[in-house]
């Protein structure tokens, strides 16, 4: 429900502002909390605004090792991924992460985070095997902390099927990419966002399958969810829409 949380966190900024000062950390993590919303909204140019406030108050304010520093530097790099600015995600990411495992080791959750992220990037940038690399390991992390069907397995499952698509494992792909839907709709229930990602994205392998009533069913369910979500102009009902677009052209 972003449409209501963003005005609550401009609220709780705009008191934070006024009772600390303009530079205080808990206007950091309201400034980093509605740069999040409005990633989640599309807004990129207003996300990464807040975020660089939220960050640069906290590199003023923090040990440069602190970990809300590699907190919202990760988020940065997020913000620039969606941006495609892959250069600038990388960076901001190496960075957050080389904060975590100098502060807490290899086997931290926090690591996971920035270790999934880093594989994104490198997935994006072609690099395939640095991608799986930093992607597997977030799995491991995240299985060991939080058991086989937390949200964050699914999203390191998701991940690890994209990769393995690309490099052409349509059957690993598939099977990463199922469990990563039934850990979401088991958390989430079956009309979240995330059930509307992993669902375009197995209708997108099973397409490649050549299974076309399953593929078109996939798709459309993810477009269903995202319209009912977001509407219409999300960028994500957009791709998605595109993807059930193409495909029922080419049947």
């Amino acid at each position: 429900e972003l449409g209501q949380a963003l005005p609550n966190l401009q609220r709780a900024l705009a008191l934070d502002e006024a009772v600390y000062g303009p530079k205080h950390r808990t206007v950091a993590v309201r400034a980093n909390n509605i740069g999040r919303i409005l990633q989640e909204q599309g807004d990129l140019e207003g996300a990464l605004k807040y975020t660089r406030r939220a960050f640069e108050i906290a590199e003023a304010s923090y040990d440069p090792k602190h970990h809300n520093v590699a907190t919202y530097a990760s988020n940065i790099g997020a913000i620039l991924k969606d941006q495609h600015d892959l250069e600038g995600a990388l960076r901001y990411t190496r960075r957050a992460l080389e904060i975590a495992e100098a502060a807490h080791g290899h086997q931290h959750l926090s690591i996971a985070i920035y270790a999934n992220n880093i594989g994104q990037i490198l997935k994006e940038q072609g690099d395939l095997e640095g991608a799986l690399q930093y992607t597997l390991q977030a799995l491991e992390i995240d299985e060991g902390a939080y058991g086989p069907k937390h949200p964050n397995v699914a999203r390191a499952c998701n991940n690890i099927g994209q990769i393995m698509k690309e490099r052409g494992d349509l059957r690993g792909a598939l099977k990463y990419l199922r469990r990563a839907l039934e850990i979401d709709e088991t958390a989430y229930g079956p009309q979240h966002p995330k059930v509307a990602i992993r669902s375009n994205n197995i209708g997108l392998i099973r397409w490649d399958q050549g299974e076309l009533v399953e593929a078109k069913k996939f798709l459309l369910r993810a477009v269903e969810i995202s319209r009912k979500t977001y509407g219409e102009d999300h960028p994500l009902t957009k791709t998605f829409t595109a993807n059930l677009t193409a495909f029922e052209k080419q049947i």
